[in-house]
């Protein structure tokens, strides 16, 4: 995709109608219409697929009525969040070689911008992608812009002489921090089981499903993963009301 992930959402959502700046506090699934409370208002609805990240899950920033079952919650509590952040910069000219696709670098820290995509291979872009895993991704949440920039630059520095212009835009995430993720994909970990992943798969009370990449144990942590499970809930309310299940 080389014009953003967004471009996916946006086809996904052709003809269908999405408040936006609504989070969600509550949603009450006690009887047979639920009710899915907002920061603006109240909706009715027979049926609810919850497809908010694992680590909106982990924070209880949605109050459920009634709570949710216990093997539900404990698989909530079993599963992992991981961080990756990305970090993107951008110069006037490029100094690097603009036909390679990625360009390695071995950190003495783990997870420190060890890698980097190269724009130029797939546009007029002169901009370099690189990324912080594990730990130091959660560190890098900590620092301002000027550390990231002066960190990046001493490895590139390493590669291409300390004579290489100071980027001109730079743009970074915080994923651990951003209120509606708490991190960027869901990780088993020790004690964790594939079936924590399918625990998602049932619907609750028939009324209240689940969906988003931490619901799917053979791909989850993915894109793909996160679309299937969508197409997983759907089909289960359509057969619920007798008709024709999805497919991929």
């Amino acid at each position: 995709i080389t014009n953003g992930y967004d471009e996916i959402a946006n086809y996904l959502a052709r003809g269908i109608e999405i408040q936006l700046n609504n989070p969600v506090t509550a949603i009450d699934y006690s009887s047979a219409t639920a009710i899915v409370t907002t920061n603006e208002a109240e909706y009715e609805a027979d049926f609810v697929i919850v497809t908010v990240p694992l680590g909106v899950l982990q924070q209880e920033q949605i109050a459920f009525q009634p709570a949710l079952p216990v093997f539900t919650t404990n698989t909530i509590e079993n599963l992992q969040m991981g961080t990756v952040n990305k970090f993107l910069l951008t110069w006037d000219t490029a100094f690097w070689d603009t036909d390679v696709q990625y360009i390695g670098y071995t950190p003495e820290e783990k997870g420190k911008f060890n890698f980097f995509v190269n724009l130029r291979k797939y546009s007029d872009t002169n901009g370099l992608i690189t990324f912080a895993f594990g730990d130091y991704a959660a560190q890098t949440e900590e620092m301002n812009d000027a550390v990231i920039v002066e960190q990046i630059m001493a490895h590139l520095k390493m590669m291409y002489g300390e004579h290489i212009p100071a980027p001109t835009h730079f743009l970074r995430t915080r994923w651990k921090q951003n209120e509606y993720t708490y991190g960027s994909y869901s990780f088993a970990t020790n004690g964790t089981r594939s079936s924590d992943f399918d625990i998602f798969r049932e619907p609750i009370s028939d009324r209240l499903f689940f969906a988003g990449e931490h619901t799917i144990a053979a791909y989850r942590g993915t894109v793909h993963g996160a679309y299937l499970s969508g197409l997983r809930a759907a089909t289960q309310i359509m057969k619920q009301q007798g008709a024709y299940a999805l497919k991929p």
